[in-house]
């Protein structure tokens, strides 16, 4: 895998077809999208974000072609493996180590979504919004900015979670 080491995606079959479907961080996709295209598949695009598929020496590469939050492409092969292959791995991630950080969710706040048809994203007290087809930074000045403005933005996340986020000592903040 690419971006994270062990990081799960699942193909699904629906219909006797194969999809991929990212139980993780989504870098972004949002729907099952099927792998049944030869060497390249179709553009995504959701709002500013464009993104296809390649098939090269038996791994499927994510390439990001405009507007992506994250890195240029990541890679993932296609194999079946048993629930107990990658329980210890996703325990990494969601069970929180002080000692041992194994994911950047761990260390930072990171959320992406779509506020008005817009991309919007957060990463520690960066602020990034989609404007004219571009993403835009700015950086928040205080902790207090920081839970507004993911209050504004993302309004699924309780006082008490977006506190203990904010106040976690492994965040590298800007200001």
């Amino acid at each position: 895998m690419g971006l994270l080491p062990n990081h799960p995606v699942i193909g699904v079959m629906i219909n006797l077809k194969e999809y991929l479907v990212d139980v993780g961080t989504g870098y972004p996709f949002w729907e099952a999208i099927p792998l049944d295209f030869d060497m390249e598949s179709q553009v995504y695009a959701k709002s500013c974000i464009q993104f296809k598929y390649k098939k090269q020496n038996g791994h499927i590469l994510r390439i990001n072609i405009k507007g992506n939050l994250q890195e240029n492409f990541y890679d993932f092969e296609t194999k079946q493996v048993s629930l107990d292959e990658v329980n210890h791995h996703l325990a990494k991630v969601y069970q929180y180590d002080p000692d041992a950080i194994y994911s950047p969710f761990h260390t930072g706040i990171q959320i992406m979504g779509w506020y008005d048809g817009k991309a919007v994203g957060m990463k520690n007290n960066i602020l990034m919004l989609e404007d004219d087809g571009k993403m835009k930074a700015t950086v928040l000045e205080t902790k207090q900015d920081v839970k507004h403005t993911i209050k504004n933005y993302f309004d699924k996340f309780s006082d008490d979670m977006l506190d203990k986020a904010i106040e976690n000592k492994a965040i590298k903040w800007s200001f």
